[in-house]
């Protein structure tokens, strides 16, 4: 696995895997026409309870290690996609079906893409 630049992306990744998030990719935005942001970290979580806790787990590590907290989160009514947004690192955690219909990978398929494997 390549080295992650970015503190608050390894914050983010870091959460994610604390709660066995699946399939967690990284785009690298930085340079894009029309990004929102420098990184998306993208995962998915097998029930709403654990999209909910994935999204739970990153914001207390980049708090915890980097004393960021978001400046945006939506989605925990539902739990089937939340955005957890740090202006330059947007974080979303999916249910596995959200995530293949809004297919953000394809979206910014220009973008430097970076797969983290599941290791557990």
């Amino acid at each position: 696995m390549e080295k992650i630049d970015n503190p608050l992306v390894a914050a983010v990744v870091e959460g994610m895997k604390d709660n066995k998030a699946h399939n967690i990719t990284i785009l690298d935005l930085c340079g894009l026409d029309g990004a929102s942001a420098d990184f998306f970290v993208i995962a998915d979580g097998t029930s709403n309870t654990q999209v909910e806790s994935i999204a739970e787990s990153l914001v207390d590590k980049a708090r915890e290690e980097l004393g960021e907290r978001p400046l945006h989160y939506e989605g925990r009514a539902n739990a089937t996609w939340i955005l957890v947004d740090y202006h330059d690192v947007v974080a979303h955690v999916f249910m596995p079906e959200q995530r293949a219909f809004y297919d953000i990978e394809s979206l910014w398929s220009d973008a430097r893409r970076q797969d983290i494997p599941d290791d557990f």
